[in-house]
């Protein structure tokens, strides 16, 4: 995505078919590139002299013809996650105040940038490292290493952040915000490319220093094995339980920590059980973390 923008800021037409297959997918991939939409629309009208209606055309049928899977699902649901998410848009900012969304938004992309350069995002105030970046963002506008109008493309990318993510009632996650850390990555490689041409050397030792640290991560770090296949396991042990007592249905509990009691769905609709809550008076299987 952060390609396209960069070949429409060019005035290079490709960049209007990649946005539409990226736009196609983003109901498979992530709601929040949704937010990309109104970031393109406005590089489109600054270089509004390079593209021509004619241009839009094959990106629309590639946009439409991605998008079928969703409309079809949707036209067949009454629109329901349609109007879902219109309904979700109309209750922003009733549950916290304004100011204290836009706070949350710049405290989590905050630790989204620390956690991308070292594991203890606590070792330092978690402000430091992004104003850091931000001052060496402008330092290669300076150097003419990032074109003005990229740094405003930038910028804008987190102002559409942090708006949209303030005004949305969604309990706010660093998850959420993960689409705006390749700006970060993209502002240290710039450097060290930079970098290299004078201080190769240099540039060789910290990228040596990156991916030994990193590996030492994944050498040491610890599954807590509550994943796919111990998920699938344990609803399978549910559903041949469920069958030796004759139970036509069975409800589910969950007494986890937050978001431990996702991703179980798939497993019991692969298995064509009829799940009920436990008010539902069905036997009740009780997943426990």
């Amino acid at each position: 995505f952060l390609y396209a923008i960069n070949l429409l800021l060019q005035g290079k037409k490709r960049g209007l078919l990649i946005v539409a297959v990226l736009w196609g997918l983003i109901w498979h991939i992530h709601l929040a590139l949704i937010f990309s939409v109104p970031l393109v629309i406005g590089v489109l009208l600054y270089k509004r002299q390079k593209f021509k209606l004619k241009d839009l055309v094959l990106p629309l049928v590639v946009l439409f013809l991605l998008s079928l899977p969703l409309l079809v699902f949707e036209a067949r649901h009454n629109f329901g996650q349609l109007r879902s998410l219109i309904g979700t848009a109309s209750h922003a900012g009733q549950d916290i105040s304004l100011n204290e969304k836009a706070e949350k938004v710049i405290l989590y992309t905050a630790r989204n940038a620390n956690s991308i350069f070292w594991v203890r995002t606590d070792a330092v105030n978690v402000y430091v490292l992004p104003l850091a970046l931000i001052v060496l963002g402008a330092y290669l506008v300076q150097k003419k290493l990032t074109s003005p109008s990229q740094a405003v493309a930038y910028v804008s990318w987190w102002l559409v952040y942090l708006i949209l993510f303030s005004l949305n009632p969604l309990n706010l996650s660093e998850y959420y915000l993960h689409g705006f850390s390749i700006l970060w990555i993209v502002i240290v490689a710039v450097f060290l490319s930079y970098l290299a041409q004078k201080q190769l050397g240099l540039v060789i030792v910290v990228l040596v220093g990156l991916i030994i640290y990193n590996l030492k991560i994944v050498i040491n770090i610890r599954p807590d094995y509550t994943g796919y296949i111990q998920k699938k396991q344990l609803i399978n042990h549910i559903v041949l339980d469920a069958k030796a007592h004759n139970y036509p249905c069975i409800a589910v509990s969950y007494m986890t920590d937050l978001g431990r009691d996702l991703g179980y769905r798939y497993w019991f609709w692969l298995y064509s059980s009829h799940v009920n809550n436990p008010p539902s008076g069905s036997p009740v299987y009780t997943i426990v973390f």
